[in-house]
């Protein structure tokens, strides 16, 4: 006899059947049987015996047996023994075996019937498809929950996943002023306009129904004590008739809940004035105004139906804290008397007979129960092992970690109150290291696992759907059946793995379950087979296993399992709704047209396989790649301290990075550098000799100073800042050079835009200083400076200098030179007033003037020093052009100063020599190639020739017609490429601003500063780099 157990995206395999031992690993908690006349079978047949041998799929039947304590439809195979057959079994998941006793829920008023349940009117099938929404609009508190959404960015069905602590909150009776009213207050506040305001929250949804809105407030009002409590509480502040009122929700019962849980209004509110509180601790008390939040502890009597009125719409209690066990002659005597939050939901989550099913049947918003349910489960546990600690022996695991962690440890020093989680909380660290360490003893013990078995949970198993039909349900909303039905055909599968050895003798066995991001249970399982049942070769491998389609002709059964179940329909264009198209980036990432991590992430994962067993702590590892991230931050002029959510490494760990921007400057080449200081020194004229000496003075003194280097293009500025930089870079002194424009701080060595370098807001302003701390890496570089040259200063507004000022006032505030003009240090400009000042938009003559730098307090410290010797007089090749260049070098001269066309009020025209002029041309841009590049064609390999001339445009489109037109002069073959263009979503604030920049939109953008959509090249194409990402790695 064969039997399938067919899975869900797992291979099938044929079991045989053999004759079966018993399952010792349950037992019977109980001595004796108990005979009922209310056990109910509707069919005979539909429960078929898991030791029985059957051919084809093995039904579990349908949830037939009824509780005899609590009335519970139940799945035969949940009995509480099943290590032999009984004709009235029990069972104990549903009531503990008849401990847990709690009144049934009442069918729900007429309306709530009538959405819940009605298969055919528009109504409800609106209101079953948005029952979330619905009860969020009459919730009166509000879930305090992180959700997580990535596993719902595709298709599929909807799953609700929570990361972190789970909490309900309330607010005041009444909103702040100018805040709209939310959750309870919508019971209190403007009632007049309550539907309105209701659906306020939810206007993007175009499919509520303002109808159903309106019914349900009524229903409430009519049923629900709750509601009757917040109008009550309208009606006395409507009234004025007491001025400071608070509202007591009250947490405890003096009822006993095994009996009753619908409480009237003077149970669960009560209004209070003045300051009497005679409640409990648990209580909550709503002020009129208060403008902060109060969480609703777990063990409040209306914790559920705060938050799901419409599952509750009476207002039935939930669990409380205090319901006693029932107990009788046939139930155990253990120590705990008192029902669990587990205890109760695992009631109530349970179809009865004479139990209204609106808890079950409430779709989307029962899997949020579900999951609420949980969180609440698992805070009582941390509660319990919070209060008992001692109990615990916890203080042995304390005293080891103290040790560990050593007397002068940071993290030590820095710990609050610590709670430890023992081995038995499921999750915690030490619950995954004891399975870890047991697997790895099983496997020394009895060697490497033979077999890795999936077991995958599916949906359409004829006895979910059959559940599921009774009320119209799909998959997604009873997460409960789903689970049973699993477990009890995965015990069935362990049985026969085993116990029956149905592929052969096992000597241990390891499994773990999971849940798939959809919510679908699925087992892996490793198999440790006897040496007589091993499979040695491929051909044994063969007879359980099977890599390919059945014959349809032969086995059809088989063939049409594996079609349904294992072949991946199509998706692409095909079939968009496919779940692995989640947003079109899939075939992007296989095509490799998108970077990603993947493959990176799998090298870590493959190493981790065979690499050594470094024994490193989680705090050890998060500091050691806490370390990386800064190198790499640091190397672009950033730090883990300019993102406040990143957590710093410690300090010993920093220890061997130390402070990498002043590792930096003084990472120089000094051989090098004092060869170039002695060949520059040699060859200073007598005018650079004075300029350099004075300046050097001052560094040496170490008193500060303010200098302006003063000299008209070729006059050799540059010059002096190498001989600067390299005098004092040369003894490992630290000289910081920078430009205004990037384009100038290329032609420094360690050269940075000004901004760049000191971290100048932009724009800057009046008031600003530079974006730094006063601890950061940075103003320890600035501090240990001696030298700070800036080029092309004029071209900088006055305000940038001013922050700069500032900031070194306020980086040198310990020592005594802090008053002094930027703190005491030395700081050369250096520039053409002649050339282009600051730009100012929109503005006038008169504001690019008063925006300079001579026009800000600065400029009444600073020493000019001029140059006045044209170094490029004598660079041309010949005579003549040394003539040219002398002549041209005067003209610009007399136009820089202003002299020419004169006298003039400040404007004038200006008449180009016809020397310097291209006057016969056919083409201009053939013309001016021509002329600047003369004989292109041989030399456009010769970097000197390239370096030694340049066509200077006006705007970005004549720039790519002179670039397209020497581009086609070039020999050889053009290539393509093309950008990939997208917005960086961490600079961006309002998100629907996304859609706007689409990629069509980027492409087409031609600025400045940022390379084209599309750019042509040819093998060897000169390529100016625009950004140098990481100067000191080249």
């Amino acid at each position: 006899m064969t039997l399938f157990h067919q899975p869900k995206d797992t291979i099938p395999v044929e079991l045989t059947y053999s004759s079966s031992d018993s399952d010792s690993d349950t037992h019977n908690s109980s001595g004796s049987e108990h005979l009922s006349d209310q056990v109910i079978t509707d069919d005979d047949n539909s429960e078929i015996d898991e030791d029985d041998e059957v051919e084809g799929y093995f039904d579990l039947g349908d949830p037939n047996w009824q509780c005899l304590n609590c009335g519970a439809f139940m799945w035969y195979q949940e009995r509480k023994c099943r290590t032999r057959h009984t004709t009235i079994p029990e069972f104990q998941l549903c009531c503990h075996g008849g401990k847990s006793e709690l009144p049934l829920l009442q069918e729900p008023p007429q309306l709530l019937q009538h959405l819940l349940f009605n298969r055919f009117s528009s109504d409800s099938k609106n209101y079953q498809a948005h029952t979330r929404i619905y009860n969020s609009m009459f919730a009166f508190t509000s879930p305090g929950m992180q959700l997580n959404d990535q596993h719902l960015r595709g298709k599929g069905p909807p799953t609700l996943r929570i990361q972190g602590q789970v909490c309900h909150r309330i607010g005041s009776l009444l909103p702040e002023e100018g805040d709209q009213p939310k959750f309870a207050q919508l019971y209190i506040y403007d009632t007049e306009n309550e539907v309105r305001n209701r659906m306020q929250n939810f206007r993007s949804n175009k499919e509520i129904d303002e109808e159903i809105v309106n019914k349900l407030k009524s229903m409430l009002d009519e049923h629900n004590v709750h509601a009757k409590a917040f109008r009550m509480a309208r009606d006395l502040l409507q009234n004025n008739q007491v001025q400071d009122l608070k509202l007591q929700l009250i947490a405890d019962r003096k009822t006993d809940g095994r009996i009753y849980n619908k409480p009237t209004v003077s149970e669960v509110a009560a209004f209070i004035v003045g300051d009497v509180h005679t409640g409990s601790q648990r209580d909550i008390i709503m002020h009129k105004k208060s403008g902060h939040l109060q969480r609703i502890n777990e063990f409040h009597a209306s914790y559920l139906a705060f938050q799901y009125p419409l599952i509750f719409p009476y207002g039935e209690d939930g669990f409380r804290s205090g319901i006693q066990h029932r107990f009788s002659h046939q139930t155990e005597i253990t120590k705990r008397n008192r029902l669990t939050i587990k205890d109760w939901l695992s009631f109530r989550m349970q179809t009865r007979k004479d139990e209204a099913k609106t808890l079950i049947c409430s779709r989307r918003l029962f899997q949020q129960f579900v999951v609420d349910g949980y969180a609440m489960m698992e805070t009582e546990r941390l509660n319990w092992l919070r209060k008992n600690q001692p109990k615990l022996r916890v203080s042995k695991y304390h005293n080891l970690h103290d040790s560990s962690q050593g007397k002068n440890s940071t993290a030590s020093n820095k710990r609050g109150q610590r709670v430890v989680l023992p081995s038995t909380f499921v999750g915690s660290k030490r619950y995954m290291d004891q399975l870890y360490f047991d697997g790895m003893a099983i496997s020394s013990a009895v060697g490497f696992p033979d077999l890795f078995i999936t077991f995958t949970c599916n949906p359409t198993w004829p006895e979910i759907t059959r559940e599921l039909n009774k009320n119209n349900l799909k998959p997604q909303d009873r997460p409960d059946i789903i689970v049973k039905v699993f477990k009890m055909k995965f015990d069935l599968l362990m049985k026969d793995l085993t116990k029956k050895h149905i592929l052969g003798k096992v000597l241990a066995y390891m499994y773990t379950i999971e849940f798939q991001k959809r919510g679908l249970p699925h087992a892996h399982i490793i198999i440790f087979l006897h040496p007589s049942s091993k499979y040695p070769t491929p051909a044994d491998i063969d007879n359980i296993i099977s890599a390919e389609l059945p014959n349809p002709e032969t086995d059809t059964e088989l063939f049409m399992l594996v079609k349904k179940h294992m072949l991946h329909g199509p998706c692409g264009q095909e079939n968009n709704k496919s779940p692995c198209m989640s947003n079109g980036r899939e075939a992007c990432f296989a095509m490799g047209f998108l970077g990603d991590d993947k493959e990176y992430i799998g090298a870590i994962r493959e190493a981790h396989g065979w690499g050594p067993e470094l024994q490193l702590t989680d705090q050890e590892l998060e500091n050691l790649t806490l370390l990386e991230i800064e190198k790499y931050l640091q190397a672009n002029r950033r730090t883990l301290k300019s993102f406040k959510s990143m957590p710093y490494p410690d300090g010993y760990v920093l220890e061997q990075l130390g402070n990498r921007l002043i590792y930096d400057e003084r990472d120089y080449d000094i051989p090098t550098l004092k060869q170039e200081f002695n060949q520059l020194f040699s060859t200073l004229t007598d005018e650079q000799r004075k300029i350099y000496d004075q300046i050097m003075e001052a560094v040496d003194k170490q008193q500060g100073g303010v200098f302006f280097l003063h000299g008209y293009g070729g006059t050799g500025k540059t010059f002096m800042w190498r001989t600067l930089s390299s005098a004092l870079r040369s003894k490992q002194e630290i000289v910081l050079t920078v430009a205004t424009s990037g384009i100038a701080a290329l032609l420094l060595l360690g050269g940075r835009t000004a901004h760049s370098k000191f971290k100048l807001p932009v724009p800057t302003l009046d008031n600003s200083m530079c974006k730094t701390e006063h601890d950061s890496d940075l103003a320890d570089l600035l501090r240990a400076t001696k030298l700070i040259i800036w080029d092309e200063a004029p071209m900088a507004h006055k305000y940038t200098f001013e922050a700069l000022d500032r900031s070194l006032k306020d980086f040198m505030s310990n020592t005594s030179n802090s008053t002094e003009i930027f703190g005491g240090k030395v700081v050369v400009f250096g520039g053409d007033f002649r050339q282009i000042l600051p730009v100012i938009p929109r503005g006038s003559r008169s504001d690019i003037v008063h925006s300079s730098l001579n026009a800000s307090y600065i400029w009444d410290h600073c020493k000019v020093l001029t140059l006045t010797k044209n170094m490029r007089l004598n660079q041309g090749s010949t005579p003549e052009e040394n003539k040219e260049i002398e002549a041209f070098s005067k003209w610009l001269l007399l136009v820089g100063e202003g002299k020419l066309s004169e006298p003039n009020d400040g404007t004038a025209e200006i008449e180009i020599p016809k020397e310097i002029l291209i006057t016969e041309f056919e083409n201009p841009i053939q013309g001016i190639v021509e002329s600047t590049y003369p004989d292109f064609i041989n030399n456009h390999r010769n970097h000197e020739y390239l370096l030694s001339r340049a066509i200077l445009a006006s705007t970005i489109e004549v720039v790519e017609s002179i670039n397209d037109y020497v581009l086609g002069l070039m020999p050889g073959e053009e290539t393509v490429y093309y950008s990939s263009n997208t917005v960086d979503r961490s600079d961006m604030h309002n998100e629907d601003m996304l859609h706007i920049y689409t990629p069509e939109f980027l492409n087409s953008l031609r600025t400045s500063g940022v390379p084209n959509h599309i750019i042509k090249l040819k093998i060897g194409t000169p390529i100016m780099l625009m950004r140098n990402i990481d100067q000191a790695e080249g």
